[in-house]
């Protein structure tokens, strides 16, 4: 069927860079809200270095997210689909495939953010009865064609069928 290697589209990496921004500003928003109260409220001396080390720890943590991983992600992930079997694989470093077999397949499902729904780009979920598989930022249409690709190889009946 697909047995070529299907990367991730470029427009995940913005995506996921997006999510990242928004995280870390959150976090950085909770942690300034803690450090002033620390201060103001007169909180133990400890507690506010420890804020200050965590914003501090939070600089490097940022960079490698925002910059380096999605780099990483998106070059070493690929996912295939045959009739027999779909498979996931990302890592360089650190490998790990998943092969799902077809018949093990017991639901397929599309989720969609907000963030993936600027991009027009969705995720899919494979659930077995043990497991499930992850195949992200496909885009919208290729992963509805995927989705009920599966779905007819896994033999999926619809409720009323």
């Amino acid at each position: 069927m697909n047995l070529q290697k299907q990367k991730l589209p470029v427009e995940w990496k913005l995506s996921y860079r997006l999510s990242v921004v928004l995280e870390t500003i959150i976090s950085y928003l909770v942690t300034g809200g803690l450090l002033w109260a620390s201060i103001h409220f007169d909180w133990w001396a400890w507690t506010t270095y420890v804020l200050i080390g965590l914003m501090i720890l939070g600089i490097p943590f940022f960079l490698w997210d925002f910059l380096l991983s999605p780099y990483f992600f998106q070059k070493n992930w690929w996912h295939t689909v045959d009739d027999q079997f779909i498979t996931l694989h990302r890592g360089k470093l650190k490998e790990s495939e998943i092969v799902i077999p077809m018949t093990k397949v017991q639901q397929v499902e599309i989720k969609q953010g907000p963030l993936l729904r600027l991009r027009g780009l969705k995720e899919i979920t494979i659930h077995t009865m043990a497991s499930s598989g992850v195949i992200p930022g496909l885009p919208a249409k290729e992963a509805e064609q995927l989705r009920d690709t599966i779905a007819h190889l896994a033999q999926i009946k619809e409720v009323g069928e």
